[in-house]
């Protein structure tokens, strides 16, 4: 329920069937059927994703950025309950929505805006399309409802992960 409206209403959707470290994508009115993030005709509604998931036929439901929104991914970033230092100043510096990952070990944090080729180092990943992010709607304390911009967050977490300025469109 906690999860933005703003990817509800968007029809991006799709299933994830998980076992152990697998991670498969499905189409949401077909399980049997492999989901692509970079092909539209295998997504559906927010609905349709979800009631999959309420029936059990999906362990989790994804949302397939397609250059709408930027997708922060930490890893393993909580000790015990406690966010660690590194990931609460990511956090309070996007100052976006903001949840805990599927696996509980990670954070998932979008905020409004395009991204041209992502990054990934050190247990911090930024997409911007051609992802899949995974949603849990449990959402951090103290973060916001609904997904914000703040490109200059995201040009500091890109510069802390390669020397090259990326293209971000609002």
């Amino acid at each position: 329920e906690q999860i933005p409206a703003e990817l509800k209403a968007r029809p991006q959707w799709v299933g994830f069937k998980i076992k152990g470290e697998q991670k498969t994508p499905c189409i949401a009115d077909a399980p049997h059927r492999k989901a692509s993030s970079t092909d539209l005709h295998t997504w559906r509604s927010f609905e349709t994703a979800a009631a999959g998931l309420r029936r059990g036929v999906f362990d989790a439901i994804a949302y397939a950025l397609d250059g709408d929104f930027i997708g922060v991914d930490l890893d393993d970033c909580f000790d015990g309950d406690t966010l660690e230092e590194n990931a609460a100043e990511i956090v309070y510096r996007c100052s976006s929505y903001a949840e805990k990952s599927f696996s509980g070990k990670g954070i998932h944090i979008l905020l409004t805006g395009g991204l041209g080729k992502g990054r990934n180092r050190g247990g911090i990943e930024v997409y911007g399309q051609g992802r899949f992010f995974i949603c849990t709607g449990n959402r951090l304390p103290d973060t916001p409802e609904s997904i914000q911009s703040n490109p200059d967050a995201v040009q500091w977490l890109l510069g802390d992960l390669c020397t090259e300025k990326a293209e971000i469109t609002e």
